[in-house]
């Protein structure tokens, strides 16, 4: 029995060492120096180091523990935050994740096979779970065993573009990154657009969907505006030729919203959404630029 415990307990610390290795290794770690992340996120856009808190970053680290926690008690103390308020850029904007012992920080392993858990499930073949403590912490999955081998169970988390579980990092707002004053662009629907994204929901990745897609809503009636000012303003054979160009530029944005909305997203994450409509934007933008072009200078 002696026996049999100690060859359990030096599986157990082997699958412990390995697992922090494997986790380890994936994150790469910033140095101790402070680190204008703000800055860095805009000028790097997606920066997947890992990086810890800093004073600097107090104010966003709180608003993300306010997220994740909404009934602590009270605030985390420095200390807390310096032990687990984690922080990286993805699209330009600074993200934070609080580690824990099941709430990994670092890039998520997808990999569906795992060597930990089919070491476990030759020791217990029919186990109807296999502890993270032999999987790692960094995987999306868990694990059940059947038949001495190993095999997904459920899926855990879903990733994020950058390949870190979504739903552990949060978008944080500190005054060095908040959107610009709009009003230096002319334009009142971007203008619209990033007071919209520098509200607290529209630093959530729903919220950035809803801006952006509210944009694009009223540049689409901006775009049928301005055509219909081209269609009136130039000769009969010109309007026709306008005419049939946006009833295709039409036709193919009305296919490529489909294929955007196509089975490839289930693995895409939720910033799927809010890269999409931003594309949208973008390119209906584009569109009433050359519209405008046939208007009388």
């Amino acid at each position: 029995m002696e026996g049999g415990l100690a060859k359990g307990t030096e599986k157990r610390l082997i699958w412990v060492a390995v697992a922090f290795m494997a986790l380890v290794g994936r994150v790469p770690l910033a140095t101790a120096a402070e680190t204008n992340l703000a800055k860095l996120c805009k000028q790097e856009v997606n920066d997947d180091t890992v990086r810890n808190y800093q004073p600097s970053l107090h104010a966003a680290a709180l608003k993300a523990f306010k997220k994740f926690f909404p009934d602590a008690a009270q605030k985390p103390t420095d200390e807390m935050l310096a032990g687990q308020a984690k922080f990286r850029c993805m699209g330009g904007r600074i993200y934070a994740c609080f580690i824990g012992a099941n709430l990994p920080c670092s890039k998520m392993n997808t990999d569906k096979s795992n060597a930990g858990a089919d070491a476990f499930c030759k020791d217990n073949p029919a186990a109807d779970s296999v502890p993270m403590v032999a999987t790692g912490h960094d995987t999306i999955y868990s694990y059940r065993c059947r038949d001495g081998h190993a095999e997904v169970a459920r899926t855990l988390y879903q990733t994020d573009q950058r390949g870190f579980a979504q739903s552990l990092w949060t978008p944080v707002a500190t005054a060095a990154n908040a959107p610009p004053p709009p009003a230096a662009s002319g334009d009142p629907i971007e203008a619209g657009l990033e007071k919209c994204l520098g509200t607290p929901d529209g630093q959530t990745t729903e919220g950035m969907t809803r801006c952006t897609h509210k944009a694009y809503n009223a540049y689409e009636d901006k775009m049928h505006g301005t055509f219909r000012k081209v269609v009136h303003s130039v000769d009969q054979r010109s309007a026709k030729l306008i005419r049939d160009a946006q009833q295709r530029w039409d036709a193919f944005h009305k296919a490529q919203d489909r294929a955007n909305n196509g089975p490839w997203r289930a693995d895409r994450g939720s910033m799927a959404s809010p890269d999409i409509e931003a594309m949208r934007v973008d390119a209906i933008r584009l569109r009433i630029k050359e519209l405008s072009y046939y208007l009388a200078q």
